[in-house]
């Protein structure tokens, strides 16, 4: 048992803000994670060193939930640690977005996507994982909690199965972007912040260090949007390849070709993964 290699993740908070505010014994936990505290976990051998938190109920919101990562990401650097998203689904009302009655599908995912690239982008988050892959559920509407709907009978012995629009909008980032990879600094020319971007266009790129880039797109909008990328070296680039998710019943990371990294269309409602590869 001694040699075994396993590590402990620490303190898993409830809430992000329970990692660097809150009242009470369960507030600011970040401080375990720093050579000043009595108690910093950071000189057990057994313990990972890396902050991990849920992003439960810190959704709602544009501008709310992208202070907050923001506050976060700020402490994480002063305490020179690192930071994992180790749990979430849309468990409270965020992903609504103030509108009532069942949500699609695809706003679902469209939200769910939403999460991920801020907790990657504000948050600085080195690692992102979900609640549940699957659970009782419809796969049209309100796909909360699963990336998997199944229909059970009464005794819960037999029954089907319906992948949701949530399985393809985090396979856009974790089917890509593999332990290892960096993420690279985007600079917009539109100048939009990330509490504007959340209802625009939104944009994330990572690379393996070894010649390939893959950048991650949500149109938020109804509108088509067209986006072009200046990227150093793009004449090396020899094989461009993207793969689109939008509401439709067939187009779940439906795969394709870059022409034009210039002249992109991105499709209303949807999300998109470039690969390039040099």
């Amino acid at each position: 048992m001694e040699k075994l290699k396993t590590r402990i993740l620490l303190p898993e908070a409830a809430t992000l803000k329970h990692l660097y505010s809150e009242g009470g014994h369960a507030g600011k936990q970040i401080q375990f994670f720093t050579g000043s505290a009595p108690y910093n976990v950071n000189r057990l051998s057994t313990v990972h060193p890396v902050l991990v938190g849920h992003s439960y109920f810190t959704d709602a919101g544009d501008s709310g939930r992208v202070n907050i990562r923001r506050h976060l990401r700020d402490t994480i650097a002063a305490y020179k640690t690192r930071f994992w998203q180790s749990e979430y689904s849309m468990l409270g009302t965020g992903y609504k977005e103030n509108r009532k009655g069942k949500i699609p599908a695809i706003d679902c995912a469209l939200f769910l996507a939403k999460m991920i690239h801020t907790d990657l982008t504000v948050a600085d988050a080195a690692a992102w994982q979900l609640w549940n892959a699957y659970e009782p559920g419809n796969a049209d509407f309100d796909t909360r909690y699963y990336l998997i709907a199944l229909q059970a009978n009464d005794s819960n012995t037999r029954g089907s199965f319906t992948v949701t629009k949530n399985l393809w909008a985090m396979g856009h980032f974790s089917r890509f972007i593999r332990p290892g990879m960096t993420r690279l600094i985007i600079d917009r020319d539109d100048h939009l912040s990330d509490e504007q971007s959340s209802d625009d266009v939104m944009c994330s790129a990572y690379s393996d260090g070894k010649g390939k880039t893959v950048i991650v797109l949500i149109n938020y909008t109804m509108d088509q949007k067209q986006v072009s990328f200046n990227l150093a070296g793009s004449n090396k680039i020899r094989s461009k390849k993207s793969y689109t998710t939008t509401s439709g019943h067939d187009v779940n990371m439906k795969p394709g070709i870059v022409h034009d990294l210039s002249d992109m269309s991105l499709s209303p409602r949807s999300i998109n993964t470039i690969v390039l590869e040099r």
